[in-house]
C-alpha cells in the first residue's frame, strides 16, 4: 500500500517496483486512517511534543 506522496507513483519508482514484482495499491487521497503509519506517527507526535530539548542531542 502506498499514499500519493510524490515519489510513489513517479515513473521510476513504478519501473523498479515491476522490474521487482512489486504491484501498488494506492490509498485515495487524504485517507490518514488507512495508512498505517499514521497512527504512529500520532503516538510518537503525543510523546515527544510536550518535551523542550535543550539541542539535538538531549533529543
Amino acid at each position: 500500500m502506498a499514499d500519493n506522496y510524490g515519489s510513489h507513483p513517479a515513473r521510476f519508482t513504478q519501473q523498479w517496483a515491476d522490474e521487482l514484482g512489486i504491484e501498488f495499491v494506492f490509498i485515495p487521497p487524504h485517507s490518514p486512517t488507512l495508512n498505517g503509519i499514521e497512527p504512529f506517527c500520532k503516538s510518537l507526535k503525543r510523546e515527544v511534543s510536550p518535551e523542550i530539548y535543550e539541542c539535538e542531542d538531549h533529543f
